[in-house]
């Protein structure tokens, strides 16, 4: 008996199902595709943060702390390692991150996410050969790395943004034993947690990382080591207390406790980037700062 062949008729049929198949399933797997990238960038902010914790375990319960690892030369001894006056003026997210590399707490490819977008922002080879403590005209702790997110800067050489380096939640939060609904690392986000209108072709580049172009969502780490995805940059589990009672905290900027004191050194969630070097008359309390954000020059 001989065989059928399909008929046009009943080629174009099957290749019609297929076509409806495939348009079924991609969405489908793009959406588990961004789920996965979601919760592999979570665990990579994770473990810098567990980093820290082992590490704090071995030094007074403190994270890497910049001023507490480069401190000021003793007045007659010179440089000595772990011996001194703290520096505040250290204390920023790109140091933070480079004296956890030198310590073996995480690696350059830890700082820089998967799903990372803006193209300023990579992975640099760190040269660890470079420490040098205890050399008294050029003591070195760590290997300086890139912190500039513009379009015609050097570069950034770490993704996310951390706790503000300085004001009470640094003194409060930067070790180990941290608070529950303190977040330590998030997904950079826009200017001071204000919306802002696409900077590219395809989107503000702190909202492609997990969200869509017109709006932000990323990973969070608590302070005891916890993650959550968040949709926006306030949420009602994180606050803070004004004269009013207790409010979401805007953690992409620092809050107002009150009708007269709106100031960046409190204890408030205030997640960024610390860039430069901190200076000032009260560098310890109220240091003069800069931030970056996400920008075209």
């Amino acid at each position: 008996m001989k065989k059928r062949a399909f008929t046009l008729v009943e080629l174009l049929v099957v290749i019609a199902i297929i076509g409806v198949l495939i348009g079924i399933l991609m969405p489908a797997l793009s959406g588990a595709r961004r789920s996965a990238l979601q919760m592999t960038d979570g665990k990579r902010m994770q473990s810098q943060h567990q980093g820290q914790t082992t590490y704090a375990a071995g030094a007074n319960e403190n994270f890497t702390n910049p001023s507490l690892i480069d401190r000021l030369a003793h007045p007659s001894l010179g440089e000595q390692t772990g011996f001194g006056a703290p520096d505040y003026s250290q204390n920023t997210t790109m140091r933070v991150h480079a004296a956890a590399i030198m310590a073996n707490v995480y690696d350059s490819n830890t700082v820089v996410s998967g799903s990372e977008t803006n193209p300023m922002v990579t992975v640099r080879e760190y040269l660890y050969d470079v420490y040098d403590p205890n050399n008294q005209e050029n003591d070195v702790h760590w290997m300086e790395m890139h912190e500039d997110l513009g379009e015609t800067g050097p570069g950034c050489n770490f993704s996310d943004g951390m706790m503000a380096t300085f004001g009470e939640r640094f003194k409060q939060e930067f070790k180990a034993g941290g608070s529950s609904n303190h977040i330590f690392f998030a997904t950079r986000g826009p200017a001071n947690g204000e919306h802002t209108d696409r900077i590219s072709e395809e989107g503000h580049y702190t909202y492609q990382m997990h969200g869509n172009p017109e709006s932000w969502s990323g990973n969070t780490v608590m302070n005891d080591g916890a993650t959550k995805f968040m949709d926006h940059w306030l949420d009602a589990t994180i606050t803070y207390r004004d004269h009013n009672g207790q409010k979401e905290d805007n953690f992409f900027n620092f809050d107002c406790t009150s009708d007269v004191v709106c100031t960046p050194y409190g204890s408030d969630v205030y997640i960024c980037i610390v860039t430069g070097e901190l200076s000032g008359s009260d560098i310890q309390n109220a240091p003069e700062h800069d931030l970056e954000w996400d920008q075209v020059d």
